[in-house]
């Protein structure tokens, strides 16, 4: 099935968003970029300002990351994974790009888990750990940031390629949590509206765009994000591009 604009994504970018897409090697000056981050293996990732990282002390977008996540100009450069590992990396990071995970076609858990492993995240919990085990098991969140991944499945049908979402846990003690959608801003709450509490039994279905945009009264493309794994961003810092 052929579209005319794209879906709309929470972790990857589309296909025809020519702000964020990877060039060949040596187009330094260009496009719309400042900067590109030459990565081997991968090419030269587009970057719209030097990154900049957080210091994670729970939900202020308005400071995080010296407000990045919430200021116009650079809000639409970052996204749910920036925004989970507290770096506003201003390219659209994706798991696993600065060590050379390239990323063209589906997108699928285990691809963004060991992505994320590259980054520097730790693995704790697949799906089907609950939230509760994982706090009990593990006795050294202190030194890191506990985050759930999430994972909208490729529906070849449709020319949905899949993608990721990230969510990130801004007070054990409250068990808040916070996300941000893609260029969106970040919120407290799922897609229902309903604050947080528990990632993986949360709400995450979304109308992800028309079937046909030239048939303004068509269907829409529903899909729905499902808790794949619960990691760990250390304290000691993680790379993203």
């Amino acid at each position: 099935m052929q579209r005319r604009i794209p879906f709309k994504f929470l972790g990857r970018t589309p296909d025809d968003d020519l702000l964020h897409q990877v060039r060949p090697f040596g187009a330094l000056d260009s496009g719309p970029a400042p900067n590109c981050v030459e990565v081997p293996g991968v090419g030269s990732v587009p970057q719209y300002a030097p990154t900049v990282y957080g210091d994670h002390t729970g939900f202020d977008p308005a400071t995080d990351c010296q407000g990045y996540f919430t200021l116009f100009k650079f809000q639409v450069h970052n996204n749910c994974y920036s925004y989970a590992v507290d770096i506003a990396s201003n390219s659209m990071a994706l798991p696993g790009r600065l060590h050379g995970t390239a990323w063209p076609g589906d997108f699928e858990g285990d691809r963004v888990i060991q992505g994320a492993l590259l980054d520097g995240l730790g693995f704790l919990a697949e799906r089907g750990a609950r939230l509760s085990d994982v706090l009990e098991q593990t006795a050294d969140l202190d030194v890191g940031t506990l985050v759930a991944l999430l994972i909208a499945p490729p529906d070849h049908s449709v020319g949905f390629p899949g993608d990721f979402h990230w969510v990130r846990c801004d007070d054990l003690e409250t068990l808040s949590w916070s996300q941000k959608p893609g260029t969106d801003q970040a919120s407290t709450l799922d897609f229902a509206g309903v604050p947080i509490t528990d990632p993986s039994c949360a709400s995450w279905s979304v109308n992800a765009g028309p079937l046909d945009p030239s048939k303004p009264d068509g269907p829409d493309f529903l899909t729905a994000y499902t808790f794949r794994a619960w990691m760990l961003v250390p304290d000691t810092g993680v790379d993203i591009i």
